[in-house]
């Protein structure tokens, strides 16, 4: 779900609040970084 809302507009902090993960902006920034930087993310971002 997170990276389908990635894809929408490459806002990391953004589609975790919309894929339901933390609606607290600062939080999800944090987890946002965290989920971009993990090789299973990355590679279904590039693969899409």
């Amino acid at each position: 779900m997170f990276v389908a809302e990635y894809l929408v507009d490459f806002n990391g902090t953004q589609a975790v609040i919309r894929a339901g993960y933390n609606p607290n902006p600062r939080t999800a920034e944090v987890q946002a970084f965290r989920l971009l930087r993990t090789d299973k993310i990355r590679a279904e971002v590039q693969r899409l």
